[in-house]
């Protein structure tokens, strides 16, 4: 799902406005919708739990890197079932 939203490390700093080192809610809802995934409040949360692995309400590069590695992991086993 990340590879498909265009979020990953290479985009990070394009997603952190306010340059403080970490994505919050309000600029991962923005960049998605600027990005014209049409994702509505429920799918933008949907995405942040997923990537906020800590949980502690901002996601770190940290956590896109481990996440987009997750997915693009699934993506691998599900084609090879």
């Amino acid at each position: 799902m990340l590879k498909q939203v265009g979020l990953d490390v290479a985009v990070f700093d394009a997603i952190d406005t306010n340059g403080d080192g970490s994505i919050s809610r309000l600029e991962l809802s923005r960049f998605l919708k600027i990005t014209d995934w049409g994702m509505d409040n429920a799918n933008v949360a949907k995405v942040f739990r997923m990537v906020d692995a800590d949980g502690n309400g901002v996601i770190s590069r940290e956590e896109i890197r481990e996440a987009y590695a997750a997915d693009t992991e699934d993506r691998k086993s599900t084609r090879l079932n």
